[in-house]
């Protein structure tokens, strides 16, 4: 139909978007919350940034250190650089159906 296929053009220049501005979006889920929720890489400078936008996905406390965040079999590391996280995600396929599961670090 006209109005599908105008939705699909609409997706796809968002997507052509994305990728000129090195924009990326992440996937991040908390293990508690079946919801998966979308994080733009260009609204975030910092890891810092980065925690206070999950602080108010998921109502969570505490600093990123007590937390896990994992991509498939893999542990985040927050000595990268934004850029070589953002790279490591898009390398783990990190989307709506494999997101950065966000767990409680164990004590």
């Amino acid at each position: 139909t006209d109005a599908t296929n105008q939705k699909i053009k609409e997706l796809e220049e968002k997507l052509a978007m994305l990728q000129t501005s090195k924009e990326a979006p992440l996937y991040f889920q908390y293990y508690t919350d079946s919801q998966v929720h979308c994080v733009s890489s260009g609204a975030w400078e910092d890891f810092i940034q980065l925690h206070d936008h999950l602080k108010k996905c998921f109502n969570i406390e505490g600093l990123l250190k007590d937390y896990e965040f994992i991509i498939g079999d893999e542990k985040m590391n927050f000595g990268w650089t934004k850029s070589q996280f953002i790279d490591f995600l898009k390398q783990q396929k990190c989307s709506i159906d494999n997101p950065v599961r966000i767990s409680d670090v164990k004590k």
